[in-house]
């Protein structure tokens, strides 16, 4: 524990001050804006009518995202239904993705470049705005990350694929341009062994994200294909 903490004192230092300014009167404000009102109505509407299968608002099925993020909000759902308790998830993975970021560097790079990559990250306003908010970005850019992660330490093929798949069931066809960039790296030195990862990592991606979307293809058919592909992937 004593190496432990000479080793990431700094982490430790900003997460525990980044985690107390993020989460200092985290619930006083009510939701208040469409992305918080509509991912917490979500949740609500998932728990109160016990129909955890895809996302509704108002009884109409919707289906512009995979339900995963609904599924997260359940678990702070059990100690109530409050601002509070809604926003928690979002800054528990904000933090994760800050951490995350400060071990990649520093095991890759170097201490100094891990603290400044940390203090950038905290820069950005899109970060630190969406970190207290009920909303899917901060936690589809922490499976993005950590299946990048994953990936370059040691081919991890099933974490990578895992986390992969996670990005799918938060934000849906969204991950589609990260795993082409990662198609794009094995072009780079084209091994064998390399497109064996790949296709790998792919089997494992679609062994976990596929049977949902099977699922209310089956179930909903043309419904599911307008929402799901043409208004929420194609027209955006």
């Amino acid at each position: 524990m004593k190496n432990l903490f000479k080793k990431y004192w700094p982490l430790l230092i900003i997460l525990s001050s980044v985690g107390f300014l993020f989460s200092f009167r985290l619930g006083r404000d009510l939701l208040w804006d469409w992305d918080e009102c509509i991912y917490a109505g979500y949740a609500v509407s998932m728990k109160l009518h016990n129909n955890f299968l895809h996302n509704t608002w108002n009884g109409l099925n919707l289906f512009e995202k995979s339900p995963f993020y609904s599924w997260i909000l359940q678990l702070p759902q059990l100690f109530g239904k409050t601002e509070f308790n809604l926003r928690l998830p979002t800054i528990l993975a904000s933090l994760t993705l800050l951490g995350s970021v400060y071990v990649f560097c520093q095991n890759y790079l170097s201490k100094k470049t891990a603290v400044l990559a940390s203090l950038l990250l905290l820069t950005l306003e899109a970060y630190v705005i969406y970190s207290t908010k009920v909303s899917t970005d901060i936690i589809f850019s922490l499976f993005i990350f950590l299946a990048f992660w994953s990936w370059v330490s040691s081919k991890k093929i099933f974490a990578t694929g895992l986390f992969f798949a996670f990005a799918l069931m938060i934000k849906g066809l969204g991950v589609a341009p990260y795993i082409a960039t990662l198609f794009l790296t094995t072009l780079i030195q084209p091994k064998k062994s390399h497109f064996t990862d790949f296709i790998k990592m792919l089997c494992v991606f679609l062994a976990i994200g596929l049977p949902w979307h099977l699922l209310m293809y089956v179930t909903h058919q043309k419904e599911f294909i307008q929402m799901y592909l043409v208004d929420n992937f194609y027209k955006r």
